[in-house]
């Protein structure tokens, strides 16, 4: 899971990748694997040395350091919504954020709403850019 800045995210602690750890390690037992999550803020040498078989890239960013050494020592990798720079043979599982926004923005709209601002993060994955995008639209 992406790090952004200096400080440590508690990404357990957010529903949206506690369900997605949870799945995907509930996903990988019932194929007979072990998933481990990791955060991308181990250290160069901690991805380069420790053994895996692939990875589950969330919320890559467009200099990720994480993404290049996984490049570099050929180990597959999945993301989850496009990466920010994507490379030939790179795979990830889209999310369809029109859609999402567009039912988000007529339940907010059918509750009384008129003015419906947008405030997003900023940093360099592809979500704020996609998310701007459909509510543009």
């Amino acid at each position: 899971m992406t790090a952004y800045g200096d400080l440590p995210v508690p990404y357990t602690e957010i529903p949206y990748y506690a369900q997605l750890a949870l799945g995907a390690i509930s996903a990988a037992h019932e194929r007979g694997y072990l998933l481990m999550v990791m955060p991308s803020s181990l250290s160069p040498w901690m991805w380069l040395n420790t053994p895996m078989d692939g990875v589950i890239h969330v919320d890559p960013r467009a200099d990720d350091p994480v993404r290049s050494l996984l490049r570099e020592r050929g180990v597959p990798m999945v993301c989850d919504g496009r990466p920010p720079q994507p490379h030939w043979g790179d795979v990830w599982v889209d999310i369809d954020y029109d859609a999402g926004l567009r039912l988000l923005l007529d339940h907010l709209t059918e509750a009384g709403a008129r003015r419906i601002a947008l405030s997003q993060p900023l940093h360099d994955n592809e979500y704020p850019h996609l998310i701007g995008r459909a509510y543009a639209s």
